[in-house]
Formats: C-alpha cells, sequence, structure tokens
C-alpha cells in the first residue's frame, strides 16, 4: 500500500533488534516486533512480501542461537518463528526471495562442511530443505541475496574459491525424472529439463509418474549422475547389460523394491555407488543341466553386505564350498536354512535350463580383504562383492604374496578359465563378472587380497579375452569330446624359463576334458611367459584326457611372431615335426593312458640361428663387438638388438650395413645378439670379453 517496512539489526528494547513500518502518507513510524533472542536476534537483508505477510531472517538467536526465519503480518500482528536454524544451515546474513510458493535463502555456516548452505522452505508444507552445502572450493560464508533466473539459483560468497576470495556460484536444481513419454532413461522428454542429466547433475525419482525410469545405456557410456534419490514408492530398473554410476551419494527411500538390477542370458545390470547399507535386489541368470554330467557349474558370489544369509537363496540348485586344507570341493547339503557368507564364493548346479536368482538386502560398497593361510602353491576361492565387475590388473587390488592370476570355472569349455601377464585361456579376462567367483593362488604362507571401489567399473565379461596387442604369442587350443582346452605360450621382456610370477599355473578342469599345458620345470602351465624371443627355444608341451578318441589341436596368433621365425610342433609318439605356419591344425588319435609328455613346441632353429636361406651372411661377436658380415645387404637399414642372459633387452639401435659392420656392446656377461634386416633374420650368442 502506501507504508514501508524494514528491520533495525540492533535496537528494540531488548537491543536485539526491530521489525517497523513507515506510513509515508501521515509519516507514521511504528516498530511492529522487538526480538528477544530466543525468537530471534540482530536481524539482517530485507523483508519479502507474500500477500499479507512478510517473511525475514535473523543472523542469531532462535533455541540454536544459530538465527530463525519468521513471518508476520503487515498489520503487525501474528509474529511467527517458521524455522530454528541449526548446524544443517546456520547465521543467515541476506535475504530471502520467493519463487512459486517457495523461499530461498542462504547461511553464512552450516551445511555438509560448516561452510555455509543454499535452502529452500515451502510455505504450504512448511518444509525445510538444504539444497547444497559449500565446500571451500566452490566458496566458503555465502553472504547476501541470492537471486533466481530461470530454474536456476546465482549467488556470491565471501571467501573460499580457487583464489581463496570468494566466487560467484550457480546452483542447478535437481533433475526430475517425470516419466512423460515411457520409461527410457536416455529419452530426453521424460526429464523435467528435457535433456538428460550428467554425472555432475543431482536427480530425484519421485513415486507419482506411472512411468518409472529403466536405466537403458550401456557400459560404455552407462548413466550417470552426481546424487541419487530415490523416493518412497518410486522404482529404478537397471536393465540386463546396463549400467548406472552414481558418483556422490545415492540414497534409496523405496527398500529392496526401490532398486533392481536385472538379468537375463545377454547380461546383468550393473551399478557404481559410494554410499553404504543401499537397500536393492541384484538379480543373477544362471544356466544349468539336467545332465550333472556335462560339468554346467558356476562359481557364484553374493553382492550384499546382509548378515544372517541362508542357502535359500540358491533354492534349486546343488550348493558346494571349497575347503582350503582340503582342497577340494564339498557339498553343502540340501537344507535352505544352512548359512551363507557374503564374504566367502560358493559353486551350484542348476539341474534345469536356466534360472534366475534374486539378492535383495544392502549392497556391498567399500574395502574388503581376504586373508589366507596355506602352503605356497594352494588356492583360495574369492568373491567379487560388488553389483559391478572387478578389474584384476587395478593398481587398487592389493596382491601380498599370491600369484598374479585368477581362474574361473568356464562351464562350456569344461576347464579353468586363466588370466594372467596380460593374456587369458579358455575366455579368461582381467575382467571379474558381477557374482562372480574366482581362485587365487598363494606364493606363501601368509597371502592377502585387498580391493576397494577403485577396483570397480561396468563391463559385460560373461558369468563364468584380452584386450592387449599381441605380440610373440602362441594359442594352443584342444578340441575333443564336446570339450575345449587352451594353453598359451609367450615371449616377453621379463619373462624366465623357470616358474615365476608371470606365469599361470595349471588347474585341472574335468577329466574327460582335454587338459593341454606346457611345462617350466615340473609346473604345469596354462600360460608361460618366456624371455623376449632371441633364439631357439623347445617347449615341452603335454596332453591328458580320460576320452579316447580324435583330438584336434588349432594355433593361432602366430602373426605375432616375426615372419622368418619358424614356429613346429614336434609330435614324439608319431615321430612328426608339423611346420605350423603352413598347418595349424594338427589332428590325432589318442587312447585313455597314451603318455601325456607327447609334444615339443620348437621356435627358431635347431641351434638357434635363423639366418636368411641363400645367404652368404654372418653374425657373431668378439672383443666387445658385434661383427655384421652380409656383403649382399651393404646400404641397407637393419636393426641391432642386444639382450641380457636373463632375456631383458639391454640395447637396441637402427645401424646402416656395410660389406663388414661392427657394433660396440656395453652389456657385460654372456649376451644374445639379433639382427633384423630386409632379408631374414640372425641371432648369435657369446661373451663379448674384452
Amino acid at each position: 500500500g502506501n507504508k514501508l517496512f524494514g528491520m533495525t539489526h540492533d535496537g528494540g528494547n531488548q537491543y536485539k533488534g526491530t521489525i517497523y513500518s513507515f506510513d509515508l502518507s501521515g509519516s507514521v513510524f511504528t516498530t511492529m516486533h522487538h526480538f528477544s533472542g530466543s525468537d530471534g536476534s540482530f536481524p539482517g537483508g530485507s523483508l519479502t512480501l507474500s500477500g499479507s505477510l512478510l517473511y525475514g531472517m535473523t543472523s542469531q538467536g532462535g533455541s540454536n542461537n544459530s538465527g530463525v526465519l519468521f513471518s508476520i503480518s503487515t498489520d503487525g500482528s501474528g509474529f511467527t518463528v517458521l524455522r530454528h536454524f541449526d548446524n544443517t544451515a546456520s547465521g543467515p546474513q541476506g535475504s530471502l526471495f520467493l519463487s512459486e510458493g517457495n523461499l530461498y535463502g542462504l547461511t553464512e555456516y552450516g551445511g555438509d562442511n560448516y561452510s555455509g548452505a543454499l535452502f529452500e522452505y515451502n510455505i504450504a508444507g512448511d518444509a525445510f530443505t538444504v539444497l547444497g552445502s559449500f565446500t571451500g572450493l566452490n566458496g566458503y560464508g555465502p553472504y547476501g541475496d541470492p537471486l533466481k533466473i530461470g530454474e536456476e539459483i546465482y549467488g556470491m560468497s565471501r571467501i573460499g574459491g580457487s583464489a581463496n576470495s570468494g566466487n560467484i556460484f550457480r546452483y542447478s536444481p535437481a533433475f526430475q525424472w517425470t516419466g512423460a513419454s515411457s520409461t527410457s532413461w536416455s529419452d530426453e522428454t521424460n526429464w523435467s529439463k528435457g535433456e538428460v542429466p550428467s554425472g555432475l547433475e543431482d536427480v530425484v525419482i519421485p513415486a507419482a509418474p506411472a512411468n518409472q525410469p529403466h536405466v537403458d545405456l550401456v557400459t560404455a557410456s552407462p548413466a550417470q549422475v552426481n546424487n541419487l534419490t530415490i523416493q518412497a514408492g518410486a522404482s529404478l530398473t537397471i536393465g540386463p547389460g546396463k549400467a548406472l554410476t552414481v558418483n556422490g551419494t545415492l540414497l534409496n527411500e523405496a527398500g529392496n523394491s526401490g532398486l533392481v538390477l536385472q538379468s537375463n542370458a545377454t547380461g546383468t545390470g550393473s551399478l557404481l555407488h559410494n554410499t553404504d547399507m543401499v537397500s536393492g535386489t541384484v538379480k543373477r541368470f544362471i544356466t544349468g543341466n539336467p545332465d550333472l554330467t556335462v560339468y554346467k557349474y558356476h562359481m557364484v558370489s553374493i553382492p550384499l553386505a546382509d548378515q544372517n544369509l541362508t542357502a535359500s537363496l540358491f533354492n534349486g540348485s546343488y550348493l558346494f564350498e571349497f575347503d582350503p586344507s582340503l582342497q577340494d570341493w564339498s557339498g553343502m547339503g540340501s537344507d535352505p536354512e544352512t548359512p551363507l557368507f557374503s564374504m566367502k564364493g560358493y559353486m551350484i548346479y542348476y539341474p534345469a535350463a536356466s534360472t534366475t536368482y534374486s539378492f535383495a538386502g544392502s549392497l556391498c560398497n567399500g574395502s574388503y580383504g581376504f586373508e589366507s593361510y596355506q602352503v605356497a602353491g594352494e588356492y583360495q576361492l574369492i568373491p567379487n562383492p560388488y553389483p559391478s565387475a572387478l578389474d584384476w590388473d587395478s593398481p587398487e587390488i592389493t596382491k601380498y604374496q599370491i600369484d598374479n592370476a585368477i581362474w574361473v570355472w568356464n562351464p562350456e569349455s569344461g576347464n579353468y578359465a586363466t588370466y594372467g601377464s596380460g593374456t587369458g585361456t579358455n575366455n579368461g579376462s582381467r575382467y571379474i563378472a558381477q557374482g562372480q567367483s574366482f581362485f587365487i593362488r598363494a606364493s606363501d604362507f601368509y597371502a592377502y587380497l585387498g580391493m576397494n571401489n577403485g577396483a570397480r567399473l561396468h563391463n559385460t565379461q560373461p558369468f563364468f579375452k584380452t584386450t592387449e596387442v599381441i605380440i610373440n604369442q602362441l594359442r594352443i587350443k584342444a578340441l575333443c569330446n564336446n570339450y575345449s582346452d587352451e594353453a598359451v605360450v609367450q615371449f616377453k621382456t621379463g619373462g624366465q624359463e623357470f616358474y615365476d610370477y608371470s606365469d599361470v599355473a595349471r588347474l585341472n578342469g574335468a577329466s574327460d576334458a582335454p587338459q593341454v599345458y606346457t611345462l617350466a620345470g615340473n609346473n604345469k602351465l596354462s600360460i608361460n611367459t618366456l624371455p623376449e624371443l632371441s633364439g631357439s627355444y623347445s617347449v615341452p608341451m603335454n596332453f591328458e584326457t580320460s576320452f579316447s578318441g580324435s583330438v584336434t589341436l588349432s594355433f593361432s596368433e602366430l602373426g605375432s611372431f616375426p615372419p622368418q621365425l619358424p614356429v613346429a610342433l614336434l609330435d614324439e609318439t608319431d615321430n612328426k615335426t608339423i611346420n605350423l605356419r603352413e598347418t595349424p591344425v594338427y589332428t590325432f588319435n589318442h587312447q585313455a593312458g597314451d603318455r601325456s609328455d607327447r609334444f615339443r613346441l620348437l621356435f627358431g632353429e635347431a641351434n638357434g640361428i635363423s639366418n636368411p636361406e641363400n645367404s652368404s651372411s654372418r653374425l657373431w661377436i668378439s672383443n666387445g663387438e658385434v661383427f655384421i658380415h652380409a656383403p649382399e645387404l651393404s646400404g641397407n637399414q637393419a636393426r641391432l638388438e642386444i639382450f641380457s642372459s636373463n632375456g631383458q633387452k639391454t640395447e637396441e639401435q637402427s645401424i646402416v650395413l656395410s660389406e663388414l659392420t661392427r657394433v660396440k656392446i656395453n652389456t657385460r656377461g654372456m649376451v644374445v645378439a639379433r639382427v633384423t634386416t630386409s632379408a631374414g633374420t640372425m641371432v648369435c650368442k657369446g661373451i663379448p670379453a674384452r
């Protein structure tokens, strides 16, 4: 009307400030309210008018001496404290603004970091909400009046920010799911802001929409949010093979049914989050077979942090546990009340085509550790506890006195899938699927495996391939009796001719499935990592099975070796040598009880030198130098490599050949020299004595 309304910071009958009016027509000044402390003290900022009510704040006073939010009628009646500020938001130092029935303001202190907060007060619902807390980096001690433009709120802080001199900030309200068009997360018309949220946005899933969201983004480009709230009565479903990352806090007010990770034959939903005790349901599709002789076993884990778990989780399956002291499996009976533990792995066999199990409870999150007190070379079964895949090669996995390898049963091949030293067999991978348990192998009496959230990832690894560039690696696959097995021989810097950390031991599969492996001494290896290829190698390769009949060996990745290097298979039983470059598939007849040490793999020439055919070129080492006599290649480029006795490359250089080329060697002791030219490769060993 014709009045001005305001506040004084001090004064009044309690010297704690007042609310006043000034009638312009009569120049009448009226004190409408004297603050007393319990109802607030030392008001700041301006009053905000809505209808016939004025709203304002005090910086101190109230029940927590943190200030109050109040209302008063324009006629001076009905003073009401609406909110006693506390540590969630305290010490307001500016004005409120009104928008669509809500009041918005800033407090200098309080919030999650006691660095200030932005709040919302819904007048009709008498609901107070902290919208955002200041951290220091995004501002500290906000002061003055916020401003709303569209859906976003702007303001300033006095200190904090990157230069600790304050900043201008913007707050964007949470994305609200509307479900206006469908259940598709990736459909922008289903969101309040008309776009799909990013990993920096807060998201709220309310109960009202009939279409509740289904995450439909794949693991390579997952759905991402900052903070996520699933309100009571709402639900969020992550589809099979789809993925969601929650970077901030995950609040599920809807219980186990409010967050569901689905699973079918194509895959299982994946969730990365960082909040303890989040309720949810994780489903796991399992294949089986009514024929118990076909080895359709699955090594499983339980992605729940709950206690009092029982065998009823795997109702209908035969259930087994691994006894580290016996190094063998044992049946757990059929009592559904048999206790299970989320920090143990198990094995199941479902005696029908397939089923889907559900695990409902608090989802695992955070750090986990597994201790082992075993003889070196013994195995222990470890669960993947998370509702997502694990990366075995992650630096966030701690491996103390264990082999750098994992073993997972592959029901299709009848053998264990292995992974280690950058490669795998039988579809073994560095990625451990959600709901999967896996074997580790102790290298000393006390062993420890630790993991945390940093080791998780979204991955579509099947439940039961390496992505590294393949160099100097031979893969052997054996097929018989409708089963298969694989072994790998590779040559790498740091590899050894004896069993070491870069090798992966053989873990026997089904007796009537093929078992192919190489040897390092008496150690049976699925993956044999030898020193970098610098001469000739003869690698023992064994084969076993209780099956009698035809067996096929296939050899692949031959193109990873230098094209001039001979690679052959020696069958000592049939006295045959097969050039694998010309014949990469070899079939033979096997009878149960045949000798296992039947084969040898041959790399390079028998004497370790692979000289160009029909050439007078020669290579030797003498008096600290490498001598290369190649008159027909004079003027051509060549590459010289020097290897120490342990297979490590110590020197390498490009050279231009002359009729007789001499190059000094700096490496001491026994060395191997390799010269690669356009015509072929020459290799020799020697001691460059000086």
